[in-house]
């Protein structure tokens, strides 16, 4: 048996460290723009998952529908579209009586939005979760580079709802042209959403964005669901 003169060994210790804990993207929420706070996303990702806590107020001075603003205490709704001019495709799950349009901070009975404990609010890199106290309903997001994922889980109820939420203006959107929500024959619900701009005028350019909602079966929405935004 032939032994070479010297054997060199080279061991690799490789450690890993989770850099994530140290994110907080609650960082600079207060009064900051409609694509900073993305928590549910992937990184470099189209599919930008989050909550919304304002998106739907309108951007008369250009800072107003922020999307997450850490001073509020509600939640309308989770857009799954966080970009320049491009916003909307809210899932809203609710219970009880069906709303079908966002309310108000100051007032939430007056729409599908719902309060929320901050104490029970999981926010970091790539995954976001929360409760909705007045619907008793625990939503989960987050992403791959093109799919959001959405999770939502019900208390047993004789009335439970996923909204759709496509034609109100989101962020720094421009406003809803067309939109369509249907249910295929094999079950699959699926839609799409056409806004036009806003700061760049006299031009063609209008966004359409298609989405696929998960699950196939349409019972399924009453349970506690995965939801799948394919971009």
């Amino acid at each position: 048996m032939l032994f070479p003169d010297t054997v060199n060994v080279l061991i690799a210790i490789v450690v890993t460290k989770d850099f994530t804990k140290w994110v907080d993207p609650h960082i600079g929420t207060a009064h900051c723009r409609w694509f900073h706070f993305t928590p549910g996303a992937f990184p470099f990702g189209m599919a930008k998952p989050a909550p919304s806590t304002n998106g739907s107020f309108g951007n008369a001075h250009g800072w107003d529908a922020t999307g997450y603003d850490y001073r509020d205490s509600t939640i309308e709704g989770f857009p799954n579209f966080h970009e320049f001019q491009v916003g909307g495709i809210v899932f809203a799950p609710s219970t009880g009586k069906l709303q079908t349009i966002p309310g108000t901070r100051t007032d939430p009975e007056s729409g599908y939005r719902s309060r929320f404990d901050r104490k029970y609010e999981v926010c970091t890199a790539g995954y976001y979760a929360v409760n909705l106290k007045d619907y008793n309903i625990k939503a989960e997001l987050t992403a791959t580079e093109r799919v959001s994922f959405h999770r939502y889980t019900f208390p047993q109820s004789q009335s439970s709802h996923i909204i759709f939420d496509i034609g109100n203006q989101q962020g720094e959107s421009g406003e809803v042209v067309d939109a369509e929500v249907s249910i295929t024959s094999d079950g699959m619900v699926e839609g799409w959403v056409t806004t036009a701009p806003v700061y760049i005028k006299n031009t063609r350019l209008v966004p359409h964005l298609p989405c696929i909602f998960l699950p196939r079966s349409i019972e399924n929405l009453h349970r506690s669901a995965l939801l799948m935004a394919r971009l």
